[in-house]
């Protein structure tokens, strides 16, 4: 019986730490996959060439981080991983090479495509295929020229303190309307 009773204090006192540190402050979310049905599209339609049109915000989407390709319903190869100029380049060329104004999606752009509700990453697996839990540059600027936003795909957080030197992957938009 004492050794029980010590079992239910250690127990009691872990719960206690857990509280005060912070470190039991994050819920657990179900994976997106598992909770969005498989025929939900959300605010999107979804176009023949790898394409995601939001409806709502007319920005084009490429369903692919940048250096994937989008063959039979999902992502195909490895996402590429840039410096924060590099990737802005990449856009830049892109868009002469295609003729469309691709660019970098902005912080609230991201934002805007996540789910709350689930993790694991937090979007729309239907919109999104096969996309992994990564940190992705945005094309939004910190005031510090050596610092750039970021967002973590797993669950939408996010920083603008993220050295421009390091080497993310990134999504690629582009305004339906100028």
């Amino acid at each position: 019986m004492i050794i029980k009773h010590s079992h239910l204090c250690m127990l009691a006192l872990s719960s206690l730490i857990l509280a005060v540190s912070g470190c039991g402050r994050y819920d657990e979310k179900p994976a997106c996959a598992d909770v969005i049905d498989k025929k939900d599209l959300g605010n999107f339609t979804l176009g023949m060439n790898g394409e995601a049109v939001d409806w709502m915000t007319d920005i084009k989407w490429y369903r692919c981080p940048s250096g994937t390709y989008f063959r039979h319903g999902a992502c195909g190869g490895e996402p590429i991983k840039l410096n924060w100029d590099d990737a802005m380049s990449y856009a830049d060329e892109l868009s002469e090479v295609s003729g469309l104004s691709w660019r970098l999606p902005t912080l609230s752009e991201v934002q805007g495509i996540l789910n709350e509700s689930c993790g694991g990453p937090a979007v729309n697996p239907n919109v999104f295929p096969s996309l992994s839990s990564a940190n992705m540059w945005t094309s939004d600027l910190n005031t510090s020229s050596g610092f750039k936003c970021a967002i973590y795909t797993h669950n939408g957080s996010h920083s603008c303190r993220n050295l421009k030197r390091t080497k993310l992957s990134f999504f690629l938009v582009a305004a339906l309307k100028s």
